[in-house]
């Protein structure tokens, strides 16, 4: 190695490598990573990850380590998946935390979002930088909340989708979930038997699913163009036990009559054959040309209270969805306007604020940044006006966000995020502290999926 005398090894880096220990990272980037002196820059590490044949897989993890972010490794796989470490290797991809105690999860999980106001501080100020070169620099201090825990920690999953692939015994009539990348044709499917985050009755519809398309003489369709007729089982139930399953077929070049009659034979065996004991209260047969309800409450009280709502207050909103935060809010607000570009989520919107008796919410399908002028235009310039902002992984696109920054009524903007360190989510943070002068306040993370690495955080902008 061309590092000529090692560093001592520092408290801090000692708790990174034994995380790295627990959490299966490669013992040759333990060594690696103990002897890298803390000025070696990313090019370095490649080059020296590089000359000393090192797994690339430690090299992602090295800015992680250095913000102190330990929580969200990839997990090492061995490169053969045998009938006996099947489960466990399929653990380790779908839920790689599964290890841990879920104390030690949610600790791990504040230190990520730790890390992320750490990512946008440095951004803010190298934007404040370039914009204002010779002004004062801000500190920036945003407390974090303690990480608010799910409810449920195991079989919390209320939708699942199943996937068709050749499992470990050879067969392509698996169903269950991929270990590897359909792109580099490593893909193995491993059925969900024992993954701890799926409920009983999902493991036993996707088990029967697979018994039935096994028998089939039709074959699966693992890529839209190879023939092949089955595709995904997806599996939805509610809290009080009701079952609905969704059997995704592609027709090819099959006539109507032919996959009618599939459909039947399909419907027929959950009926009345071997899947009845499923018990699905509804099997949808569809041809083709959050997941945990008690977090989400959570997430979404949390939203709610960090709002600080008052009976005064109009609610902004945008990407509604179905409505779900603005009908929660109904009662706290004065009224709620509703933004989505999803004309079909705008009108199931509308009818679940009919269904829950909610008469002050309006929901209007759009561009949010061709919306929301016109919006704010006829509630008047005095309405006092709260944002809550709830997009997908991506964020929200810039002119969205400068809109939200022109709309000088807008005092407090609740931003849900359940990907706040992707680049362009960040950018985000940026834009609405840099152009429309809000300051980040606040942070609280819900841990809505327990043993994975996800976390969504609830931020608190102010002017």
């Amino acid at each position: 190695m061309a590092f000529s005398t090692p560093p001592p090894i520092s408290a801090k880096k000692k708790a990174d490598l034994s995380l790295c220990k627990d959490l299966a990272i490669p013992a040759e980037f333990h060594r690696f990573y103990s002897e890298l002196p803390a000025t070696a820059t990313t090019k370095t590490l490649t080059r020296e990850c590089n000359s000393e044949e090192i797994s690339s897989i430690g090299l992602s993890h090295v800015p992680a380590l250095r913000l102190g972010f330990t929580c969200q490794p990839e997990p090492l796989l061995s490169p053969i998946v045998t009938p006996e470490n099947q489960h466990e290797r399929l653990a380790d991809v779908v839920t790689p935390l599964w290890r841990l105690p879920y104390e030690e999860q949610l600790q791990h999980k504040y230190n990520w979002a730790l890390s992320v106001v750490k990512q946008f501080t440095t951004k803010l100020r190298l934007s404040e930088r370039k914009s204002r070169p010779t002004s004062r620099r801000s500190n920036y201090f945003v407390p974090v909340n303690q990480v608010k825990a799910s409810p449920l920690t195991e079989e919390y999953r209320n939708k699942d989708e199943f996937n068709i692939r050749t499992g470990v015994d050879g067969n392509p009539k698996t169903v269950g979930f991929f270990i590897g990348s359909p792109s580099k044709g490593n893909t193995v499917c491993v059925r969900g038997t024992n993954l701890i985050n799926i409920k009983p009755s999902h493991k036993q519809a996707a088990q029967a699913y697979e018994d039935y398309i096994r028998i089939s003489d039709l074959p699966a369709c693992h890529d839209l163009h190879d023939g092949g007729h089955w595709r995904t089982f997806i599996v939805r139930s509610t809290s009080s036990g009701k079952l609905m399953a969704t059997a995704v077929f592609h027709p090819q070049n099959m006539e109507h009559d032919a996959v009618e009659e599939e459909a039947l034979k399909l419907r027929e065996y959950f009926v009345h054959g071997a899947g009845a004991q499923s018990n699905l209260s509804s099997l949808y047969f569809q041809p083709c040309r959050n997941v945990n309800t008690q977090a989400a409450s959570v997430l979404y009280e949390t939203a709610l209270k960090l709002a600080n709502l008052t009976y005064t207050t109009t609610l902004l909103d945008v990407c509604c969805g179905t409505g779900t935060i603005g009908i929660l809010a109904s009662r706290y607000v004065r009224g709620v306007v509703g933004i989505d570009i999803v004309h079909d989520a705008v009108k199931d919107a509308e009818h679940n604020a009919t269904l829950n008796h909610v008469s002050n919410a309006e929901f209007i399908s759009g561009r949010a940044e061709k919306v929301i002028p016109g919006v704010i235009r006829g509630l008047g310039m005095s309405s006092e006006i709260v944002a809550v902002v709830n997009p997908g992984r991506s964020g929200l696109h810039e002119s969205v966000i400068h809109a939200l920054c022109e709309t000088k009524q807008i005092q407090q903007l609740v931003y849900i995020s359940c990907k706040a360190d992707n680049a362009n989510t960040m950018q985000n943070f940026v834009q609405l502290c840099h152009e429309g002068n809000f300051t980040l306040r606040k942070i609280s993370p819900v841990d809505l999926f327990p043993h994975t690495t996800h976390t969504e955080l609830v931020l608190l902008f102010k002017r």
